[in-house]
């Protein structure tokens, strides 16, 4: 999945991230975010990583959660669309 959010105070940028389902036999009980990467800044796509911004990430204190709350913001509202669009699509029966 992707999406666009705004880091460090205002960037533009693209994050495309991979969702992993619970694992209650190991104590994870909820779908987790298990990667991610920047694949556009400011509207353009990044040819090789973008290790200088990675950086700039580590070094901000509280960023790379904050970028994890996106996505899972950003998950939940294609959930809420999805539900949407099955209740939508059953009113027409």
């Amino acid at each position: 999945m992707q999406t666009e959010i705004r880091i460090l105070g205002g960037l533009p940028v693209t994050v495309e991230f991979t969702v992993c389902p619970a694992e209650p036999d190991v104590g994870i009980m909820n779908d987790y975010i298990d990667e991610w990467e920047i694949v556009e800044v400011a509207g353009k796509p990044c040819k090789k990583s973008p290790s200088w911004l990675y950086t700039r990430i580590e070094n901000t204190s509280g960023e790379e959660d904050r970028i994890v709350c996106e996505c899972f913001d950003a998950l939940n509202g294609y959930r809420e669309q999805a539900e949407i669009d099955r209740w939508e699509a059953m009113q027409d029966y």
